[in-house]
């Protein structure tokens, strides 16, 4: 039992108390307790935990053949929302030496957790994954440095993570990245594009002014690395149209382009892109 992340738990549920207090009153029965334990770790109720329990398969190493992960889509989707910062004059095309030199109206948008209990569960989760990867020899995001059984040790701990808490969107983003690297691209894709796609369909258009999400928020960098696996996904798979698309909004999403989405353009679409 590790004592550090239990206190980080109680300081988060310190937090979420009043909120309980408000909704269940000064006592609580069992079934009450059980929902608010499945609260605190991302999930809606109790008998939510028992649902994903039993619909997922048994957790894989690496280069097992088995059954790709089943990713509560619904779950993640209803789990966040888009804020709306004020309307402002953004910038949407930089010179080669990154200065602006064309700006347009419209707003910034801050992915946001909805409520207080997944904020936390995330928070926490967060920092559970954190120490488990510190414990396993301080795992970055570098896939490209990361020995076999490095990657198996961050498959193994990332499926425990979305399993606790499944709006942990950096947990799949970091099983999806493993996963890619060691060669299984098609269980990779699987996991990041119902979650990328699900979380791009909650933005607005762009018919109401210039849409962007900057990458310099913290809280969208979860987003924009699902983003970045799902591309590399469709450019292996060959799906080369879709990439492009792909690329092209969330290069529009962000001029700044700190994830490199103009590199994953095609020929034809760089060409379309600085034309």
């Amino acid at each position: 039992m590790n004592v550090d992340h239990l206190r980080k738990q109680a300081k988060k549920l310190k937090t979420l108390y009043p909120e309980l207090i408000k909704e269940f009153g000064a006592t609580l029965t069992l079934s009450q307790a059980l929902d608010v334990v499945a609260r605190t770790h991302g999930f809606p109720s109790w008998h939510a935990i028992g649902n994903r329990t039993r619909s997922r398969p048994t957790p894989r190493a690496v280069g097992d053949a088995a059954e790709a992960d089943i990713v509560p889509t619904a779950e993640i989707e209803k789990s966040y929302r888009w804020e709306a910062k004020a309307a402002a004059s953004l910038v949407v095309k930089l010179d080669d030496n990154a200065d602006p030199i064309e700006y347009a109206e419209g707003r910034e948008y801050v992915l946001r957790c909805r409520g207080l209990a997944v904020g936390h569960a995330v928070r926490l989760e967060n920092d559970t994954f954190e120490d488990r990867c510190d414990q396993l020899g301080r795992i970055t995001g570098d896939f490209s440095d990361y020995s076999p059984s490095a990657l198996r040790s961050l498959v193994s701990a990332a499926h425990q993570a979305v399993d606790r808490c499944p709006a942990f969107v950096d947990g799949w983003n970091f099983l999806a990245g493993a996963l890619f690297r060691a060669g299984l691209w098609r269980d990779s894709l699987a996991i990041s594009e119902p979650i990328a796609t699900g979380l791009l369909s909650g933005l607005p258009t762009s018919r109401s002014g210039v849409v962007q999400v900057c990458y310099g928020m913290l809280a969208n960098r979860p987003f924009f690395r699902i983003a970045h696996c799902y591309l590399l996904g469709l450019h292996h798979a060959e799906r080369h149209v879709e990439a492009d698309t792909l690329a092209h909004r969330l290069y529009s999403l962000w001029p700044n382009d700190n994830m490199g989405f103009r590199f994953l353009l095609s020929r034809e679409g760089r060409e379309q892109a600085t034309g």
